[in-house]
């Protein structure tokens, strides 16, 4: 699904929960001079019950940004199969394949030298480390 798709359908549903809750307002209002008390219980379920879809709906909007964003992230690493190592292309650096596979987290492994030569990276977070093939 594209992104403009998604917010198209988000907006759409945010649109329908504004326009319900416009209504239950009136329903609400045109209850409270009528008698029926389970009538005015009923129509206070259920705008509560709207306010609860809405409050998911935007919860869902979210979390669909952040994997979008996740999935965009991810299909901009390759993985060099020589160095069993994740990198961006035109990037030297790259990112721990553990936190990567695992979490699906981008973290850049941090080099470590001995003699001025790269000789393994270590990950910061998961403390794997991955030695160079020289």
């Amino acid at each position: 699904m594209s992104e403009p798709l998604a917010i198209t359908l988000a907006s759409t549903a945010v649109s329908l929960v504004n326009g319900t809750i416009g209504l239950l307002k009136e329903a609400k209002e045109s209850a409270k001079r009528s008698d029926d008390h389970d009538l005015k219980d009923k129509l206070s379920e259920v705008f509560d019950s709207v306010l609860d879809l809405k409050e998911v709906i935007g919860n869902l909007r979210d979390e669909n940004a952040e994997l979008r964003a996740r999935l965009e992230a991810r299909v901009k690493l390759t993985w060099n199969t020589a160095q069993k190592l994740y990198f961006v292309e035109g990037d030297q650096d790259p990112f721990c394949p553990s936190c990567m596979d695992l979490s699906g987290r981008q973290i850049r492994l941090h080099p470590v030298f001995s003699a001025r030569v790269i000789w393994k990276y270590q990950c910061k977070v998961c403390k794997n480390e991955f030695f160079i093939n020289q």
